[in-house]
């Protein structure tokens, strides 16, 4: 079995480590042991090596237990054969060199053995730090891919809701307007619910097409200059038009610009759709003020809604969190709170009085063309 074969390579590499590593272990004791020399040459020539020995036997039994893969063995016991022959070559070398000069040199073997020692140490670090960042290098190349696979099952799924679901969709809205003229009295209700349920899955369409391109984007997104007012009257007037028993009213909008860019509309967009399909008054009452809070704008949106409960604010605008009673997909506010961060901002909820709730969203102020005020954005549902 794979597993078993692992276990295999990292007992037998994590084995041979130690082993070596005892009879350096050994070796330094033996000469710490007859060493009578002053207490420097005592630590340099037999404590450090000492220590460096029992840190190899330590890191060996590691490697032993461990579940290592094959390919992780072979670079760490490849790394720290290779710093065994570098350091002995070194030591060697050092050794030839010093006695060519008529240098006298006492225990040259062990001088051979201290350098080894160290340098097979040395090796085996080299060895985990460059198998790790190899490992992580890996990772990231997996993710890599498993994300350039799901953005192009995202763009797939875009053309298809974008395009085929929408169109036909278009085809069913045109056919129920002729459909308008020939329904009685009787089946007025019946159109009329079909009518509803046709725009709400247009509008589904809109709002999954928003949050493929923010998922798909690449890049965070290069946020411009936009009007405030301007998009929250062109958003509110939408809504008009599509709820036209719910009341939209409109208090102060300050004529600042705000860091965004052109889907800032759809942060407004979800939040006005929430505030009326999720509320149980049958002319639901959405009010919408903004304050100039320093360096900020806050857009307040309060509803009379049932609320949302304190154990949830934090939660519902998570993916696939879906309000009360909802049969919504759950992407809307997850798509809102995902594009005010990515505008710097934030959002959150608060209760409004005497029922309902209150979005709050702070946007960066870009600059200011006038006062507060609300001409640009029109009152009432007319």
């Amino acid at each position: 079995m794979p597993g078993d074969e692992r276990n295999w390579w990292a007992l037998l590499g994590g084995a041979g480590i130690a082993l070596v590593g005892i009879g350096f272990l050994v070796l330094a004791v033996d000469h710490l042991a007859g060493e009578h020399s002053r207490p420097v040459t005592l630590v340099l020539g037999g404590g450090i090596p000492l220590l460096v020995a029992f840190g190899t036997v330590l890191a060996g039994a590691r490697i032993a237990r461990s579940d290592a893969a094959k390919s992780t063995v072979l670079r760490l016991v490849g790394w720290w054969g290779f710093g065994i022959v570098a350091s002995a070559s070194m030591g060697i070398a050092s050794v030839v060199y010093e006695q060519s000069h008529g240098v006298t040199l006492v225990d040259t073997t062990y001088i051979v053995i201290n350098n080894t020692t160290v340098g097979a140490a040395g090796g085996l670090l080299i060895g985990h730090f460059y198998t790790r960042s190899r490992r992580h290098a890996e990772q990231l190349a997996a993710e890599r891919d498993q994300l350039e696979t799901e953005r192009a099952r995202l763009e797939v799924l875009n053309r298809v809701v974008r395009h085929d679901i929408r169109n036909d969709m278009t085809v069913v809205i045109g056919w129920l307007a002729a459909l308008d003229e020939h329904v009685d009295d009787g089946g007025r209700e019946a159109l009329e619910r079909v009518q509803t349920a046709s725009d709400h899955v247009v509008e589904l369409t809109r709002i999954a097409h928003d949050y493929v391109d923010v998922i798909v984007g690449e890049t965070r997104p290069d946020l411009q200059l936009v009007s405030l007012s301007d998009v929250l009257e062109t958003e509110l007037q939408t809504r008009r038009d599509a709820y036209p028993d719910a009341s939209f009213r409109v208090g102060d909008v300050p004529d600042v610009t705000v860091r965004a860019n052109e889907m800032l509309g759809a942060v407004f967009r979800n939040v006005l759709n929430n505030a009326v399909q999720h509320n149980d008054e049958a002319s639901p009452t959405v009010t919408v003020r903004a304050d100039r809070v320093d360096g900020s704008v806050i857009v307040r949106v309060a509803d009379d809604g049932p609320g949302i409960p304190d154990d949830r604010k934090e939660s519902v605008f998570g993916k696939g969190e879906r309000g009360l009673d909802s049969s919504g997909t759950g992407i809307g506010l997850h798509l809102t709170e995902t594009l005010v961060t990515e505008y710097g901002g934030d959002i959150r909820i608060e209760d409004n009085e005497p029922k309902g709730t209150v979005v709050e969203i702070e946007l960066t102020v870009a600059s200011s063309t006038g006062p507060p005020s609300s001409a640009r954005v029109r009152t009432g549902n007319d």
